[in-house]
C-alpha cells in the first residue's frame, strides 16, 4: 500500500520522492513476508524443522537488504544511520525467528510482539526515510 498511499502526494508536489517511497516498500515487505514465516513456526507449523529452517533463512537474507537498498538506490538517500538502523531491526527480527520458536510463546506474545516490530519499522522508516 505505500506506493499506492504516495501517488496522490507525489501529484501534489515535492515530498519523499519515488526512490525513497520504493525503498520504505522493499524494506516493509521484507519485513512483513519475514512475518509470515515466523508466525507460522509459531503457531500452526510449530515444531516443523523446514518452516523454522525457512523462517531463519529468509530472516538472515533480510539482513543485507538495507545495505543492498542504499547501494542500488542511492536517490533514496538512505545513509548510513538510516542504513544501520534497519540492519539492526532486521538482525533482531533473525535473533527472534531463530530464538523464539524454542521458547513456545502463546500466540497472544506472538502478536503483540509483532505490533510492536511494526510500530518500530513504522517508526525507522519515518526517522531515516
Amino acid at each position: 500500500m505505500l506506493p499506492v498511499a504516495y501517488y496522490p502526494w507525489a501529484l501534489a508536489g515535492p515530498g519523499w520522492g519515488w526512490p525513497a517511497v520504493l525503498v520504505a516498500f522493499a524494506l516493509v515487505l521484507a519485513y512483513f513476508l519475514g512475518t509470515v514465516f515466523y508466525v507460522k513456526t509459531m503457531i500452526r507449523e510449530r515444531g516443523s524443522a523446514l518452516y523454522l529452517r525457512m523462517s531463519i533463512a529468509f530472516h538472515l537474507a533480510t539482513i543485507l537488504l538495507p545495505s543492498v537498498l542504499a547501494l542500488t538506490v542511492p536517490a533514496a538517500r538512505l545513509g548510513s544511520w538510516g542504513v544501520g538502523a534497519f540492519t539492526i531491526f532486521f538482525t533482531l527480527a533473525a535473533v527472534r525467528a531463530t530464538l523464539m520458536p524454542k521458547r513456545g510463546a502463546t500466540p497472544k506474545q506472538v502478536g503483540i510482539g509483532e505490533i510492536v516490530a511494526s510500530v518500530v519499522l513504522t517508526v525507522l522508516v519515518l526517522v531515516f526515510l
